[in-house]
């Protein structure tokens, strides 16, 4: 079998090389946890034992003197004390491989979209862009100028020029509250603000210990020991864990997590900043529809900010209108927002700003649609059952990509039976739901509530999409 020559591989088209590096999905090396996904769908997780075998002087040396300058990212996988030898084994060297910098590079042509962006850091006394794989575990790190030299092939580069570097992420979930404040500051004194693109809220701000962290003394912080930094992750890593309960009550509306407030009051300065995610209903609450914000005063995120965001990711919450109604008309120019292991959605509770394109929704288990198909009924004057006995089936043959066949029949109405007028007036309804929303997407939906029905002209141009999502038996296009 022919060994693999990667000055060939790095000589094919972009297209092919993209491809590639999609299906690796951004683990780069045999030194990966399993996914995290796994946690959430057994009951039951089996854990690797104590290693059998007599560690080698290369290992014992690697534990001694590398584990500590890694063990604020590494500590969470103690329960693994080989794949943890097996990740200092590949830290040395996997930064500078070819093959992983080329991906870096296809990643940053197509602006971070193709195995997710890099992360702001603080690594080694240093801040350092670095790469979560999707378990949270640390792949590769680099600082900002190897990342300009290696990635973006400006060897002769203006340090002063931030143009082509703007999609950047800064993620607290992956930072304890102290390296949150170190990095902010260092950004701040480098003037890296513009580097990003995107923000995650993740930490859980009702613990009360974060409370006692004090800001303005973080930085005095930088020489701790790696036994403290270790408890420090720990702790974090506890609060990360209670966030996903995602409880809302009056009793609990105040933002108490240094983290998050600290990066808030930064956001002005973060010119090139389009994109937000949030995890965890209560910060969803405060920071996104505004629940609670009279209760803290300088602690939201400000109107200029929120004019820069045409993006919105929510993950792991129960429902998104559970105050009442889900309003996002704040967000002036938000133009797509994401939806991911929400529990309950309720499409007739979530008012879209004007501005509004495309609404994904995956790994949700209930959506109830619309109230598209009580309209109509009380238009056309007849019940449900001679409304179905309008539906004609579709040829769907031409639709295979974005349907699943066998389980989903796609419906019209038969103009036949109803004349021009009535059947505009039907088309105004559901354009009434939709609005300017010209892109819909759903993936591995559990079941849906109501009749599914979508307008002709999006239909007809391919901008809905549904994938795994066998519960769903028909669609009726209007």
């Amino acid at each position: 079998m022919p060994s693999f020559n990667p000055v060939r591989f790095l000589e094919l088209p972009i297209d092919i090389r993209k491809e590639v590096y999609f299906h690796l999905d951004g683990n780069f090396c045999g030194a990966h946890p399993y996914p995290i996904d796994i946690l959430y769908k057994s009951n039951d997780v089996e854990l690797p034992g104590k290693p059998s075998y007599k560690r080698s002087k290369r290992s014992k040396k690697l534990l001694r003197y590398m584990y500590p300058v890694f063990a604020t990212y590494l500590n969470i996988f103690e329960y693994s004390p080989q794949l943890i030898e097996k990740w200092l084994e590949y830290a040395f060297w996997l930064r500078y491989d070819c093959l992983v910098l080329d991906c870096f590079k296809v990643n940053h042509l197509y602006d971070g979209t193709l195995i997710d962006a890099l992360e702001w850091t603080y690594l080694d006394n240093e801040l350092r862009l670095a790469y979560f794989n999707k378990a949270s575990m640390l792949e590769v790190w680099y600082t900002f100028k190897e990342y300009k030299k290696w990635v973006i092939d400006s060897v002769a580069f203006d340090e002063l020029d931030l143009l082509n570097v703007s999609n950047i992420q800064f993620n607290i979930d992956n930072l304890t509250p102290q390296l949150v404040d170190k990095c902010l500051s260092i950004l701040e004194q480098k003037d890296l603000f513009a580097t990003i693109g995107e923000v995650q809220f993740g930490q859980d701000e009702e613990v009360g210990e974060e409370k006692d962290v004090d800001v303005s003394g973080a930085n005095s912080d930088e020489n701790s020991s790696p036994s403290s930094t270790i408890k420090n992750k720990k702790r974090s890593a506890s609060k990360r864990s209670h966030s996903d309960n995602g409880n809302v009550g009056a009793t609990h509306n105040q933002l108490t997590s240094i983290s998050v407030i600290r990066t808030i009051r930064s956001m002005e300065s973060m010119k090139s900043l389009r994109k937000i995610t949030v995890r965890g209903e209560k910060l969803y609450e405060l920071l996104i529809n505004f629940h609670g914000f009279r209760d803290n005063p300088g602690k939201t995120i400000s109107y200029i900010v929120k004019r820069r965001i045409n993006e919105i990711r929510l993950s792991r919450m129960n429902q998104i209108s559970r105050t009442g109604l889900a309003d996002f008309t704040r967000w002036d120019n938000l133009q797509k927002l994401v939806l991911s292991r929400v529990a309950y959605i309720d499409l007739n509770s979530i008012v879209f700003p004007k501005n509004f394109k495309s609404l994904t929704m995956k790994r949700v288990s209930k959506i109830k649609w619309w109230n598209i198909e009580e309209n109509i009924l009380k238009e056309l004057k007849v019940d449900k059952r001679t409304f179905k006995s309008l539906y004609i089936k579709e040829d769907d043959s031409k639709f295979t990509k974005f349907f699943n066949l066998r389980h989903t029949r796609i419906k019209e109405l038969d103009k036949s039976e109803i004349n021009q007028i009535t059947y505009l007036r039907c088309q105004a309804i559901v354009w009434l739901s939709f609005r300017t929303l010209n892109h819909i997407k759903l993936q591995n939906v559990s079941e849906v509530f109501n009749n599914i029905i979508v307008p002709r002209a999006l239909f007809d141009s391919k901008r809905v999409e549904i994938y795994r999502c066998e519960k769903i038996s028909q669609v009726l296009v209007i």
